[in-house]
């Protein structure tokens, strides 16, 4: 069984990396090291299977739009020994592994992002040293083991209640999840309803 999943998801992986096309010439396949892309994305699936593989745009700041493979669902973090559920888009980039992945915390509809949180913005995007020291031998599962610690010692996401500004963390009810930050978001409208922004972090 564990073996018909692995042989679908990579089945999946193959006709969604396949389907993405370079940004420059879109009659041909985006994707440089398609075998490396699918090697770290199966990898990271095998380890964590609450993400699932699909495709969007990520638009930037200059209004470009990217269409590329993306990882959405959720990640570990470990509270007071306490398993929650972290909503996370990871956007992977037509050069990778050249180029590191671009990552969010993705909040749902009752979820907030922690104001100043020192490795996630105010939008969701995240900063850290393995991302900014990236290298053709870093890997998606390695990011995504990084980022659990962190935010297991420093949750980036809580709950959102009219009655509670509590800073407990919380697990989603749903992993639909979008991106947005200083460098670009998410817009699929084919494949999820139209994004819904978090509500303003109180000050």
């Amino acid at each position: 069984r564990g073996g018909e999943m692995a042989n679908t998801t990579r089945a999946l992986l193959l006709s969604l990396i396949e389907s993405v096309p370079d940004h420059a010439n879109p009659q041909i396949q985006g994707y440089k090291s398609k075998d490396r892309v699918l090697a770290d994305c199966e990898e990271l699936i095998a380890s964590v299977r609450s993400l699932t593989p699909k495709v969007g745009n990520l638009v930037l700041n200059n209004g470009d739009q990217h269409t590329l493979l993306n990882l959405q669902g959720t990640i570990p973090m470990y509270v007071r020994q306490t398993k929650y559920n972290c909503p996370m888009v990871i956007w992977v980039h037509v050069d990778y592994p050249m180029t590191p992945p671009t990552t969010y915390v993705s909040p749902t509809n009752d979820m907030q992002i922690k104001p100043r949180h020192m490795h996630v913005d105010a939008a969701g995007f995240v900063y850290h040293t393995y991302l900014t020291q990236w290298s053709p031998q870093s890997n998606l599962k390695v990011l995504c083991e990084t980022l659990s610690q962190v935010f297991s010692k420093d949750p980036p996401v809580f709950a959102a209640t009219r009655s509670s500004k509590s800073s407990t963390p919380v697990t989603p009810s749903s992993s639909s999840s979008h991106g947005s930050a200083a460098s670009g978001h998410m817009s699929d409208p084919a494949q999820q309803p139209r994004p819904q922004h978090p509500p303003h972090p109180p000050p």
